[in-house]
């Protein structure tokens, strides 16, 4: 299974997990900062600089993230809802274009997925970006989102 992880409230069950060229600007704020400004298009111009379709793409784990004494992971998971959906997906060239994975400062595309657990340890409470150290994928979707069909909420 692969994990991603999205914000409360939202409708996933309903839409599906939507990347960011299909969300509103209040819902790419968290882009601002790294981005330069406030606007879609600029933020999704921002995004297509780190790889080709990255405005495209949604994030996920090949495991769910662990209970752990770090505060930022705490945070995290506090804020939002996790969701799961079968690597088999990756499979579907009508939903799935291509699979990024990112490691630290390494983006590369791939072909398989690294099943191992990833160095939750290395998280710490002063990181800007929660992904900064753990490996993790992005998945440039055709459309730019990942149906609800295929996803289910994680279960406690």
């Amino acid at each position: 299974m692969l994990y991603s992880y999205i914000f409360v409230p939202n409708k996933v069950l309903q839409e599906g997990i939507k990347s960011p060229v299909l969300l509103s600007e209040q819902d790419l704020r968290h882009y601002v900062g790294r981005a330069g400004t406030f606007r879609k298009d600029g933020i999704e111009a921002y995004l297509e600089t780190i790889f080709p379709g990255r405005s495209r793409a949604i994030s996920c784990l090949t495991e769910r993230i662990p209970d752990t004494g770090c505060r930022k992971i705490r945070e995290f998971k506090r804020l939002r809802e996790c969701f799961c959906f079968s690597e088999e997906i990756l499979k579907n060239e009508q939903i799935v274009e291509c699979v990024w994975q990112i490691d630290g400062d390494d983006i590369r595309l791939v072909s398989g997925l690294d099943f191992s657990s990833p160095a939750w340890e290395t998280v710490r409470d002063d990181d800007d970006i929660f992904f900064k150290r753990i490996r993790h994928y992005m998945l440039v979707l055709k459309n730019g989102f990942l149906p609800s069909e295929y996803i289910k909420k994680a279960s406690d």
